[in-house]
């Protein structure tokens, strides 16, 4: 971890520089639209791809510069990619098969960052940077902690891998979208590594809670029967009714 980066976030101070390159956005979705929304009004340089042209009324009120071509990203300095699995990532960088090469990374210049903050594999994370430096271009994983309200809040956590030199030039991106970084090293795999094992141990934590909660619903419910079940009186048969009432 970058001890630079590290001590700054604990003390709690960042001292944010201008995002002074031009910005490219893909996947606006609810995570995405609220970090591409802040970005804007960090006084950042976005345009933002829209896969769906329907959309792009809705996002243009956020202030977002929007295009349904993905050309029109090609001049961007750095792309961030907020995507929902690997191959829709791949297929938006690198083209759907079977023709490869038409996708975004074919029409970036040499030294652009695809900057991804998807959740996906780290065989795809490890794929897409070879893919991205045989272009001579380079890739960033930077997998965020965090739900849509976090983003629009910019409380997200961030865990970021990749060269020394491409971090450094997205950094002040992750200033303005999340309350903390944590820069894991130079093999972008490294963060959605991190990432994946994050999710599995909050799955594991929630379905522990729940069969806790099961349990103590169970118990609860059998000391109330078994209480009820002490405070009800017992009713007598119709036969000891009937000799009761002879006797009486």
């Amino acid at each position: 971890m970058h001890d630079h980066i590290d001590s700054r976030a604990a003390a709690g101070v960042q001292k944010r520089r201008p995002v002074e390159e031009r910005i490219g956005f893909i996947g606006l979705g609810r995570m995405g639209a609220a970090m591409a929304t802040n970005l804007v009004q960090a006084g950042c340089d976005v345009r933002a791809y829209v896969r769906r042209p329907e959309r792009i009324k809705e996002l243009a009120a956020l202030g977002l510069d929007t295009t349904a071509e993905v050309a029109d990203l090609f001049d961007c300095e750095i792309v961030v990619s907020m995507l929902p699995d690997d191959k829709v990532v791949r297929d938006v960088m690198f083209g759907l098969e079977p023709r490869p090469g038409n996708g975004l990374a074919s029409g970036l210049m040499p030294g652009a960052i695809h900057l991804s903050m998807s959740t996906i594999s780290t065989a795809a994370s490890s794929a897409i940077d070879s893919g991205h430096a045989k272009l001579d271009q380079g890739y960033v994983a930077a997998p965020v902690f965090g739900n849509p309200d976090a983003a629009a809040a910019r409380q997200l956590y961030i865990v970021a891998a990749g060269s020394g030199y491409y971090i450094e030039r997205c950094q002040p991106i992750f200033d303005i979208l999340g309350q903390r970084t944590f820069v894991v090293g130079p093999e972008p795999a490294t963060a959605n590594l991190i990432k994946l094992a994050g999710c599995t141990r909050s799955t594991a934590a929630r379905s522990s809670r729940s069969t806790t909660s099961r349990a103590s619903s169970f118990r609860w419910r059998s000391r109330t029967c078994a209480w009820r079940s002490r405070r009800r009186k017992p009713r007598a048969s119709p036969c000891r009714r009937s000799a009761l009432h002879a006797i009486g």
